[in-house]
């Protein structure tokens, strides 16, 4: 999937006109001086001009008004006082628009102060402003990665070096760049590992954002040693994860739990019996429900009982199933699969759209989907995940809402069409 940028259409209405002729002369700079009588019979009248820019005008003997104005037939023009509502004319004179009137032969122009008229009002009653759509892009929640590495004994030689090989590639590669990442190893305390979650929820350097030094300098220091307390590891990178997301509400955290071996040591529980695969299942259901999806990855020598542990831990945890890495080019297949993680993690959870265009009527929004082949579809809004029925998205809390989720049908829809796109539509935005 992938995102457009922001499309706004906004119409624009600006009148503006400037008469540059001075203030009480004609336009051949012969002195005005008003009328004392009717030139060829009659009384001086006053013409009404409509409100508007630049209303006023004048007319000689059968001249021709401006825009909006009305011929006149002879008679002095009247005068415009400081582009007002008013305009005294001749008998039979006409009333000049916008622009105001052209004289005619034999007759004598009026004067027009030299004033800029700019639209700040309709023109004429019921003409009504304006409104235009705002569509913006559909901005995927920042994505934070809590790695927990396996580092026992069992990882030494080649699987620690790919191990190091893929995380360090992954981050230093530009389409990782503003990921927030951080994590732990596991064991913590070689072969008298502590047992206690909290220790693993510590990050081994505080949260930074790709590319990030401190986090990649530590990844190529660890060494492997000691046992692997599966649980307590775990544990302590979902709290990480959820402690991240209480502090953060706007960010996606994402567990990415790296291992070689079955639970061992002196860590309970150990092993690939039911009582371990119920303890690591709870934790990651736990997560799953929380919002944190917990992503599995497997090196080669991980014993087939451990596989399929690893894959009922990413069952439970929201991403399926785990991936295995294949003897030979063990790094380059590890960034591949940060990256999928990457892609994988995205997509079905976007920020709420703040506009600077006006107020965001948040019953009005609406979540526009247009697929790789140019369909294009509107995705329904439901109250709550509960009430999704095939395509649709709701907000994480419709009272206060930071975040617009898509319903499972359409998250499957928009991650499976890599070169579709979402917008979100504001609608008519309000001051």
């Amino acid at each position: 999937m992938r995102l457009l940028g922001t499309k706004l259409i906004v119409p624009l209405v600006v009148l503006s006109a400037a008469l540059p002729i001075a203030c009480g002369d004609s336009e051949d700079g012969t002195p005005w001086t008003p009328p004392t009588s009717a030139d060829g019979g009659g009384d001086v009248t006053t013409d009404a001009i409509p409100d508007g820019p630049g209303a006023g005008g004048q007319a000689g003997a059968s001249g021709a008004a401006g825009a909006a104005g009305v011929a006149g037939s002879a008679g002095n023009g009247g005068a415009i006082p400081d582009g007002g509502e008013d305009s005294a004319a001749g008998a039979g004179g006409g009333v000049a628009g916008a622009a105001g009137g052209v004289a005619g032969s034999g007759g004598l122009d009026a004067s027009v102060p030299d004033v800029d008229f700019t639209y700040d009002a309709p023109l004429f009653d019921g003409m009504q402003e304006a409104c235009a759509e705002t569509v913006v892009t559909a901005e995927p929640l920042p994505l934070d990665l809590y790695f927990m590495l396996d580092t026992s004994g069992s990882m030494s030689g080649t699987n620690i070096s790919a191990l190091k090989q893929g995380v360090v590639n992954f981050c230093n590669d530009p389409s990782a760049a503003g990921i927030w990442v951080t994590g732990q190893h596991f064991p913590i305390g070689g072969y008298s590992e502590t047992c206690v979650p909290t220790e693993y929820a510590t990050p081994a350097v505080p949260w930074g954002l790709l590319p990030y030094n401190a986090f990649t300098n530590w990844v190529n220091s660890v060494s492997a040693t000691g046992y692997t307390p599966s649980y307590p590891s775990l544990t302590g990178a979902v709290n990480a994860c959820k402690t991240r997301v209480l502090t953060n509400p706007t960010h996606k955290c994402v567990v990415v739990f790296v291992t070689d071996g079955n639970p061992e040591g002196n860590c309970p529980p150990t092993g690939t019996g039911s009582a371990t695969q119920t303890a690591l299942g709870n934790v990651a259901a736990d997560s799953c429900a929380n919002g944190v999806p917990v992503f599995t990855i497997g090196f080669p020598n991980l014993p087939s009982d451990g596989q399929s542990l690893i894959d009922l831990v990413a069952q439970k945890g929201c991403t399926d199933k785990a991936f295995i890495i294949q003897s030979g080019s063990m790094g380059s297949q590890f960034t591949d699969q940060l990256k999928k993680i990457q892609q994988a993690s995205l997509g079905c959870e976007f920020l709420v759209p703040k506009s600077d265009g006006g107020a965001v009527d948040l019953d009005k929004v609406e979540l526009r989907y247009t697929s790789g082949t140019s369909q294009q579809e509107v995705f329904p809004k439901v109250d709550t995940v509960g009430n999704c029925a095939g395509d649709g998205w709701y907000y994480d809390d419709n009272a206060n809402p930071t975040k617009l989720i898509l319903c499972p049908a359409s998250c499957t829809k928009v991650k499976a069409d890599s070169a579709g796109t979402v917008n979100v539509s504001l609608g008519c935005l309000g001051s």
